[in-house]
Parts: structure tokens; sequence; C-alpha cells
């Protein structure tokens, strides 16, 4: 689900999971326009994190959410099996019975999982994570936090021996407060 599908949403929708997303998360568009022409060149769209419990809560719930998914996957497959058993195999009027009854259960939980799951938003892709859990190896990472002015930066940064090499940038920079991994480069990138 984009940013844009999550934010149509969030203003029609009324799901739990979309009430503590807007409560954990804020979305904030941006437009870039051209100087000459007055046209909008790009929209961009970021996730900044509200309340850090509440969007663990929410990237936990999401996380059992497709956990739920696989158990009613599997719950489908166990019912097809035993429905290709009872037609193609040879079975006693109470073995039949027995299996129909199966059949009936898991295709029964696999249908309740699936009407639990109705609704809920994807974890949307660019999720920022707390800087405490980003890695230290030297890799470069998109960095978001706070200048001193109280403005909003997003830099490519890496870890650099005791700082992030973003507190090394411009005066002012503070340390950031979230990560998130790099937009894949163009496979024809040297």
């Amino acid at each position: 689900m984009s940013l844009k599908d999550l934010a149509e949403n969030l203003e029609k929708g009324d799901s739990f999971y979309v009430r503590l997303f807007s409560r954990a998360y804020d979305i904030e568009m941006t437009q870039e326009i051209d100087d000459d022409t007055g046209r909008i060149t790009s929209t961009r769209s970021r996730l900044h994190v509200k309340d850090e419990d509440l969007a663990q809560a929410y990237r936990l719930l999401i996380l059992m959410r497709k956990t739920l998914g696989h158990c009613a996957n599997q719950f489908k497959r166990y019912g097809e099996s035993e429905h290709h058993q009872l037609d193609t195999a040879t079975l006693t009027l109470v073995e039949r019975d027995q299996l129909a009854d199966k059949i009936d259960r898991n295709l029964g939980i696999a249908g309740i999982i699936e009407r639990l799951l109705d609704g809920t938003p994807e974890l949307p892709a660019n999720d920022w994570k707390p800087i405490s859990t980003a890695p230290q190896d030297g890799r470069p990472i998109r960095l978001l936090g706070k200048r001193e002015d109280g403005s909003t930066y997003i830099e490519t940064g890496a870890w650099a021996n005791i700082a992030w090499s973003v507190e090394h940038g411009a005066k002012g920079t503070q340390a950031p407060t979230h990560w998130t991994e790099l937009e894949a480069l163009p496979e024809d990138y040297a």
C-alpha cells in the first residue's frame, strides 16, 4: 500500500489499525515546484513517528497480521488436501464423516482468520526505525533528524567510528533520531 493510498484510507477509514497508525505517525507531503514554470515537478511523502510506543505497537500488529495470513493459508491447504482425499480415497461412511468435519473445521478457521485480516493496512515501505536499531557497520543508510533551528533533515550517512557522519556536516545539525534503508540503486549504476 502506498503512502497516498494510506492517506486516503486514513481520511475515510475508522478501523482500529487506521486509528493506531494515525496516532503513531505523521505523513508529510512535499511538492517541488519549477521556479520558471510554476508547475509541480514532483511530490514526495515522508513518514514521521509521533509516538514511538504506538509505532512499535503498530509494527507488531502488522507482523501478527502477516503471521495470521500464513496460518490462514495453511488451514486452507489442509482443507484442500482433505477435500482431495475425500474425493479420491476409498473410505468408510464414518471416515467420510470425520474427514468432512475436518474439512469444515479447517476451512472455517481459515475463513475466520481472513475476515479478521480484511481491511488492515500494510506496513509502509519507508518505515523509519529508531536510530538505536541502526547498523553501525559503516554502510550508508538514510538518516532523519533535526537541526538546531527545528527544521528536519534527511541525509545519506553512515556510522563513522563514534558518531554518525551527518553530525560532522553542516553547522547546527543534531544527531539523527531515525533511520531507514537506502533506496535501491539503478541496475546499470557502477
